[in-house]
């Protein structure tokens, strides 16, 4: 005999929702506000126990439903602005700040002090031509100005058929078939190319952490939002696959998901590899992957363009035609170097994570213009990226050359090694660089795991000497690990 059904709860807003099997299909009856947890859980069981009482109950919303919310006596747009954006803040909306603004400063002087419920579409017809005039005088960009009339679309949208009753106002939207302000022209797109991006990367007088960001971001196409919120629970280095799942939300200063609301997964590119091996290698207890300071990144990504010597032109005009590189610009470089490699536009929709295929269609066009005449996208990376600051590096090589099927300089590393180059790889750490106690550690168990270079420890108990001696003597056992006291890595469990 199975379990007894007692359906379940969903707390959404200020109240929570039952969801109940009835009929075969499960249905939503939406609970009082401030009701608890424990006796919502209890009103669930009752309706699904009394079906009979379910259905009344979902004939009553349906009906409270077409009835739609009273609307306030009087109330003028501002007002409605007002609770429109503070009902948007609540769902965890990130552009209320800027939406304000825009919304007091070029539609709140037009429409502000009109009733929200008589509001015509000549009147938004008449909003768009001021908007229209303020583009011409230069006192505002188009873009800008199509970014509020979207904004001003889905304000008199929820207006007439939002799904919170109280934000129903109207039976119709007069901004149906109104058309927007014009458009001007479209600035070039700006990325690196391949060439420029091993001269930033080279570049040891750049910071090795920018460079390692601009590296992260072209590689993985990713928002530096979703980098600096990745964690070693999301990277699977043994089978070369990541998972971008969450963001940072600025002005809440919290994390949250993805711009589209969803994660993806995807392949991680085998030249960055060797890259994300260091990362790992270098790890804190924070779990993240490069936790670093993530403000003001614009200025400081093109002061390090600056020290590495990139001075085309196109990097830094700022007018009508031409947009000025910024760090963001990094992943618009990765999915360019896709489209230019000849990726489908599923896949590259896929790892960009783009909701709308036109928005990766701009990319494509871009690739194939340029297809074949800027060198090697996605290139092998120079060993200097790899080396922990202060350490300094040894050798002009670069971190990938073995997936090419070349073979491992002293100054390299491979992205798959076996026993005796795992050796190789830790006699050259102690003879190459000056090692520190905690460094020692990783580069232990390099020797150590027959699964390296995924198996970095969590702590190390033996002394110092034993673990010297245990390098020497070349004992690779996991019996052996685990008399020195060996964790497991929490990652890949090796």
């Amino acid at each position: 005999m199975g379990r007894r059904r007692t359906g379940n709860i969903l707390l959404e807003g200020d109240h929570y929702v039952a969801r109940v099997l009835l009929d075969g299909r499960y249905v939503r009856i939406h609970l009082p506000p401030g009701m608890s947890e424990a006796r919502a859980r209890e009103t669930a069981r009752f309706y699904t126990d009394n079906p009979d009482k379910a259905r009344e109950r979902l004939d009553q919303q349906a009906r409270e439903r077409s009835r739609g919310a009273p609307v306030p006596k009087g109330e003028t747009f501002a007002e409605y602005l007002d609770r429109w954006l503070r009902d948007r803040e609540e769902r965890g909306y990130t552009s209320i700040k800027s939406d304000r603004s825009a919304f007091t400063l070029h539609v709140v002087p037009t429409i502000g002090e009109k009733p929200i419920a008589t509001i015509t579409r000549e009147d938004l017809e008449r909003l768009v031509q001021v908007l229209d005039k303020k583009i011409v005088q230069g006192e505002y960009s188009w873009r800008s100005a199509k970014k509020l009339w979207l904004a001003v679309h889905k304000l008199f949208r929820d207006a007439s058929s939002a799904k919170n009753l109280a934000l129903r106002v109207r039976k119709d939207n007069p901004a149906q078939g109104v058309v927007g302000p014009d458009r001007g022209d479209q600035r070039s797109k700006v990325y690196l190319f391949p060439s420029e991006f091993l001269q930033l990367v080279s570049c040891e007088k750049a910071p090795l952490e920018m460079r390692r960001l601009a590296t992260l971001a072209i590689y993985l196409y990713s928002r530096i939002s979703e980098i600096l919120r990745l964690r070693w629970t999301d990277v699977n280095l043994q089978e070369g696959v990541i998972y971008v799942r969450r963001s940072f939300d600025r002005a809440r200063k919290q994390e949250k998901g993805t711009k589209a609301r969803r994660p993806r997964a995807f392949r991680i590119e085998p030249n960055l590899l060797p890259l994300l091996h260091a990362l790992y290698a270098e790890r804190d207890e924070s779990g993240r992957v490069i936790p670093v300071y993530g403000e003001h990144m614009a200025r400081r990504f093109r002061a390090a363009m600056l020290t590495a010597g990139l001075d085309r032109p196109d990097l830094y005009i700022a007018d009508e035609l031409h947009k000025r590189m910024t760090f963001h610009d990094l992943r618009a470089t990765g999915i360019t170097w896709m489209a230019m490699r000849g990726d489908t536009p599923h896949v590259i929709m896929q790892r960009a994570g783009h909701q709308n295929f036109n928005s990766t269609l701009v990319y494509i066009r871009e690739g194939e213009a340029l297809r074949g005449n800027v060198g090697e996208v996605f290139p092998p990376l120079p060993a200097c990226l790899l080396v922990p600051a202060g350490e300094g590096s040894t050798g002009g090589g670069n971190l990938s050359e073995n997936s090419r099927g070349g073979t491992t300089p002293t100054s390299q590393v491979s992205v798959k090694s076996g026993e005796s180059e795992r050796e190789a790889y830790c006699s050259r750490q102690y003879t190459d660089h000056p090692s520190t106690p905690a460094r020692l550690l990783v580069r232990a168990n390099a020797c150590l795991s027959p699964d390296w270079p995924h198996g970095s420890p969590v702590s190390l108990s033996a002394t110092y000497a034993s673990r010297a001696a245990l390098l020497t003597t070349g004992t690779r056992t996991r019996a052996s690990s685990r008399e020195i006291g060996i964790s497991r890595c929490p990652v890949f469990g090796v």
